[in-house]
């Protein structure tokens, strides 16, 4: 296989994407109990989902267009069930800084289906439980 940058293959470089994006994940999710406490909360989650946007784009990569939006959804299911992304109790009220609103400003344009398939989720607490099981080990 041809080198494309700095010596390293096309495969190898989409490994260590998937592997940067799952680590950037990860450590969101663990430390998000504190993050959620920063003022700067909501330009670091915007700034995690530009990142994932910028990875699902990466070089038309196969590997990575299936494998990181299941990591977004994965990480919104894991956001939702820590009560942290929540709907709006009353979609009417427009609150521009609201977490949720957001949050889908941002996904929409680069994973238009998405909130479509994380309300079927949420909808359903079995599938929640499924893929919160299926996130806590990965083997099965």
């Amino acid at each position: 296989m041809k080198p494309v940058k700095g010596g390293l293959t096309k495969d190898s470089l989409e490994n260590i994407r998937l592997r940067a994006i799952s680590i950037l994940c990860k450590t969101f999710l663990q430390f998000t109990p504190k993050l959620i406490r920063l003022s700067s909360f909501k330009h670091i989650w915007i700034k995690v989902l530009k990142y994932i946007q910028d990875y699902m784009k990466a070089d038309n990569s196969e590997l990575l267009a299936e494998a990181v939006p299941l990591t977004l959804k994965n990480m919104l299911v894991v956001m939702h069930t820590n009560g942290i992304l929540i709907p709006p109790q009353n979609p009417a009220i427009k609150d521009e800084d609201n977490l949720w609103k957001i949050s889908w400003d941002t996904i929409d344009p680069f994973y238009p289906k998405l909130k479509e398939e994380f309300n079927v989720i949420i909808a359903k607490p079995g599938l929640v439980s499924t893929i919160e099981t299926n996130i806590s080990n990965p083997s099965q």
